[in-house]
């Protein structure tokens, strides 16, 4: 029943936040904004879809990154959930990166 409040809240968000982007009142983004973000919290879906989303194209990754660091401890836990998988560079002795190299 709750997560079928929060789909409706979402969906009700989203829908107004569309129809009011283009009026002289800012409302329209933020609306945007909280729809998605309660979209992330109850659908594997939306989150894997964000997740993807910030893969391939790094200009949103970046806007995502920068309101995790601002954003509440709550809505910045749901946010850093949807990071995209990046495998951790392997860190490699000086010594052992160059076989030629002498020792010392």
């Amino acid at each position: 029943m709750r997560r079928i409040a929060i789909l409706t809240v979402a969906a009700f968000c989203i829908v107004l936040g569309l129809l009011t982007v283009w009026t002289p009142i800012p409302t329209g983004v933020p609306l945007l904004a909280v729809g998605i973000f309660l979209l992330l919290t109850v659908s594997p879906r939306a989150k894997k879809a964000l997740r993807r989303l910030r893969t391939r194209v790094p200009r949103i990754d970046r806007g995502i990154e920068w309101v995790e660091a601002r954003a509440h401890r709550s809505m910045a836990v749901t946010l850093k959930r949807t990071r995209p998988f990046r495998p951790k560079p392997k860190l490699v002795p000086a010594s052992a990166s160059d076989p030629n190299r002498p020792a010392g």
